[in-house]
């Protein structure tokens, strides 16, 4: 099926430079007689939003040191080189708890994992030790 709509395409998209690259290496079969470069399949960028994947604390860290309108302003780069603006301190803060949280969360899987008879107790021990990371 992806061979008859690669073939019946009007356009080709791959969702980023890497994807196109990989893309083609895959399909080239289907255009034996274009070297790798000619191969009609360019690549999109989906757009960014940063919020979503922004942990809170960095919202309201970037807000203390950005300003409360710093998402409206993702595309100014005067806006980013403030980062520097904001104390390592304040960075290292917000990195240790989140990294804090996400050990207690992994405690937490851990711990429910072992208790529902899905894992047993040398597993459990085996895998967080394995997985923390050092602070």
């Amino acid at each position: 099926m992806t061979a008859l709509a690669i073939n019946t395409a009007k356009q080709r998209n791959a969702v980023s430079r890497l994807h196109e690259i990989e893309t083609k290496k895959m399909w080239q079969i289907v255009w034996p007689e274009l070297s790798r470069e000619q191969i009609p399949i360019t690549h999109i960028t989906n757009g960014v939003h940063v919020r979503p994947g922004l942990a809170g604390r960095w919202a309201e860290l970037f807000e203390k040191y950005l300003g409360k309108d710093w998402e409206r302003s993702q595309d100014n780069i005067d806006l980013w080189k403030r980062i520097q603006d904001i104390p390592d301190e304040e960075i290292w803060e917000v990195h240790r708890s989140l990294k804090n949280r996400l050990i207690e969360v992994i405690m937490e899987r851990a711990q429910k994992r072992w208790a529902d008879g899905e894992v047993t107790a040398q597993q459990i021990v085996t895998r967080v030790l394995c997985s923390i990371p050092r602070l």
